[in-house]
């Protein structure tokens, strides 16, 4: 798994978190989790209800966010760089001199 597959996993990873810290499963949150069966009964584990929609609003602004940090579609395009051995250097435009460096390495 790649650097960008791994991204890619993350985020569709939040909005299934999302949705398990609304119906009070902390599972992915294991330090919450700790806090709130140690503050509380056992039966209780509920956040307080001002905290839940600030998680809650806080997982859609890290979504959001990666999207403006990291360039996934770009790293799927320029495969050549992640790993520029196995790469058809075909898929590398005559224009860009990089291609001259590729072929340099791989021989």
């Amino acid at each position: 798994m790649d650097a960008s597959e791994r991204l890619q996993s993350f985020l569709a990873k939040l909005p299934l978190w999302k949705r398990r810290l609304e119906a009070n499963i902390y599972a992915n949150f294991p330090k919450l989790e700790e806090v709130l069966v140690k503050d509380r009964d056992k039966s209780d584990k509920a956040l307080p209800p001002s905290l839940k929609p600030e998680l809650c609003k806080y997982l859609d602004t890290l979504k959001n966010s990666f999207n403006g940090y990291f360039c996934t579609g770009d790293l799927k395009v320029e495969t050549w760089i992640r790993n520029p051995f196995p790469a058809n250097i075909d898929c590398i435009s005559d224009e860009d001199f990089a291609k001259d460096e590729l072929i340099d390495l791989r021989t």
